[in-house]
């Protein structure tokens, strides 16, 4: 019974990873998603009972592959000896790295992937569940930095640093669709910059003393005002 219930997961792994090839082919090549399950599958040699044995939909194919790719470099990231040492920068740092390495491994397909999301005619399913994950992901670490110290609590400011984050996580990958420089070194450049700027405002740092200064001024200009 173990023995089939493996082979049973064995077969649906190797369906998702013939699925996402296909679709990924089919998009590169024709330059458009397939209309439908049976043209996909009528082109890679897979029924319609076999697609649906691991997705619910074609919309669903490209949110996969997006999620594999994160879920990959969240990997590399915990997998790391030291990761129960990392302070939230450091792990910040070692996912964006280690998730550049997994996208340019795929660059054509997440280049068209991000172009789709800005076709106003086409649904962005994938992009709104890539921004669902970050957001997942990133509050993890964030409530790790909040324990150690790392991040500062600041009332109801505190409940956007995820949404920061996530705009931070647009901003780099648009970076890196655009970075012309070898291996991609410009994007590992902003990556660290953009992250230690980030850090030092979540902390007690630059935004604490411009908070103070602004409470400061309100507190003697504006009942001048009045």
């Amino acid at each position: 019974m173990e023995a089939t219930k493996q082979k049973r997961k064995k077969t649906e792994v190797n369906m998702k990873d013939l699925v996402s090839s296909a679709y990924r082919d089919f998009v590169l090549t024709e330059g458009k998603e397939p209309v439908s399950v049976y043209q996909l599958g009528k082109k890679a040699g897979f029924s319609e009972e076999e697609f649906f044995s691991s997705f619910s939909s074609l919309h669903s194919v490209p949110t996969d592959i997006w999620k594999v790719h994160l879920e990959s470099a969240a990997a590399v990231m915990r997998g790391n000896p030291e990761y129960s040492v990392f302070s939230g920068r450091e792990k910040f740092l070692l996912f964006y790295f280690s998730l550049v390495q997994q996208l340019k491994k795929d660059r054509s397909f997440v280049s068209w992937s991000v172009s789709n999301w800005k076709n106003p005619l086409k649904p962005a399913s994938a992009r709104k569940e890539v921004a669902q994950w970050v957001k997942s992901f990133t509050e993890e670490i964030l409530n790790e930095a909040r324990m150690s110290g790392e991040v500062k609590e600041r009332g109801k400011l505190g409940n956007h640093y995820a949404d920061a984050m996530l705009l931070q996580f647009w901003f780099i990958l648009d970076f890196w669709m655009k970075d012309e420089s070898a291996d991609f070194t410009d994007t590992d450049a902003l990556i660290e910059k953009s992250l230690g700027l980030g850090f030092d405002l979540l902390g007690e740092g630059p935004l604490e003393k411009a908070l103070d200064l602004g409470r400061f001024l309100i507190g003697r200009i504006l009942p001048q005002n009045a």
